[in-house]
């Protein structure tokens, strides 16, 4: 920070938000934790910033020299995964299961591949039994660490899949640059059109205030309209995440495409008292509960899971949780996943994110675009 003499705030209020007004649009905010989360987050999307959560940092210094193409070959950044066409089956439900917090640039360096926590997530060693879907801040991550990127995308497995988790790092979409006259979001998005590019991951994963309110789709259709080959958005709200219920939204993509925002309609989350949340056994019963692919497909056949980084439980019943610390007998991330599947019925398929959107797109019909209206006189 003094190298390159930055200004430093701690905690919100006049001079933070004052500070942020003074920063360029589509910036990142570098550091972490001034309070509430979305106390912090909020005042930095209006400003059209968006945070890296980066204050536990390790080596940051040295691996954000590093150069993607130069030090990190490209080769290594790039996720390959044939592009199969995928049509729902009659009598099937289909799941996607994602973990939460991808846009923790601080835990993707750290315990999230090693460590001391790394065999709850991505350093799990079941990982790649079941289709799971990990978020990751790709942009964020080539630009600070692309080392991390390369070892994540180098070591996956067949049943791992990538979503970009809150675009170039944590920022609300609908309020992304609401206190600026500039358009902060296709700024975002441009700058984005590369890593998306580059990596091979076609996937978004936002963070709303208001999963589908006017700001949020008009959101979506900036990206699905500067991200060709978008495959799809994956929609939660701040609070609760599972506020869409698993509703789908379709907005206009490049070129006629018409591009799915799929909602979050349960979470493996302990202990919120909200009823989409619950433990593994839980949901998997609420999911073998749902419908499944009749003659059409509907949005009722498919279901987005996040599930929460951060919750441990035992495998046994009750499946509650314990502790946020560590506690024998219990875990979080990777294998409450794994429980979870195992409670499901044969006809309840678990998938991977870019599946379930594929299924999606072949088994919805996408309702016909919004007509367009010529703009008022000025």
């Amino acid at each position: 920070m003094i190298a390159h003499r930055l200004f430093v705030s701690s905690g919100s209020g006049a001079p933070y938000t004052q500070s942020l007004a003074r920063c360029g649009p589509d910036s990142p905010a570098i550091g972490w934790g001034i309070e509430a989360e979305d106390a912090e987050t909020l005042p930095s999307s209006r400003q059209g910033l968006f945070q890296t959560a980066t204050n536990w940092c390790h080596n940051l210094t040295v691996l954000s020299a590093e150069r993607p193409g130069r030090d990190v070959p490209w080769s290594t950044l790039t996720l390959r995964r044939r592009d199969e066409r995928a049509v729902p089956e009659r009598g099937k439900h289909y799941v996607c299961l994602t973990l939460t917090d991808g846009d923790n640039i601080q835990w993707l360096m750290g315990n999230f591949s090693g460590g001391s926590e790394g065999g709850s997530y991505y350093g799990n060693p079941r990982r790649g039994a079941i289709p799971f879907t990990w978020g990751v801040a790709a942009e964020g991550l080539l630009e600070l660490s692309p080392r991390t990127l390369a070892d994540l995308l180098t070591t996956a497995k067949p049943n791992d899949d990538f979503v970009i988790y809150n675009g170039g790092g944590y920022f609300y979409p609908d309020f992304y640059g609401a206190d600026r006259r500039e358009d902060c979001l296709t700024l975002q998005a441009r700058r984005l059109r590369p890593v998306m590019e580059r990596t091979g991951i076609r996937i978004l994963a936002f963070n709303f205030q208001d999963w589908d309110g006017e700001a949020a789709m008009r959101a979506c259709g900036i990206f699905a309209r500067e991200l060709p080959g978008l495959l799809g958005i994956l929609a939660f709200q701040y609070y609760p995440y599972s506020a869409g219920g698993g509703e789908i939204r379709w907005v206009d993509g490049v070129k006629g495409d018409r591009v799915p925002v799929v909602s979050c309609r349960y979470c493996v989350w302990a202990k919120t008292g909200r009823p989409a949340d619950s433990t593994p056994s839980q949901v998997a019963a609420m999911l073998n509960s749902l419908p499944r692919v009749g003659e059409r497909a509907t949005a009722d056949d498919f279901s987005w899971v996040l599930v929460h980084a951060w919750s441990r439980f035992r495998e046994a019943e009750p499946q509650d949780e314990v502790s946020q610390d560590t506690a024998e007998g219990s875990s979080r991330g990777y294998d409450p996943a794994v429980w979870l599947t195992e409670g499901l019925d044969p006809a309840v398929v678990p998938v991977t994110a870019a599946r379930l959107l594929r299924l999606i797109r072949s088994g919805i019909t996408a309702p016909p675009r919004a007509p367009s209206h010529p703009p008022p006189p000025a």
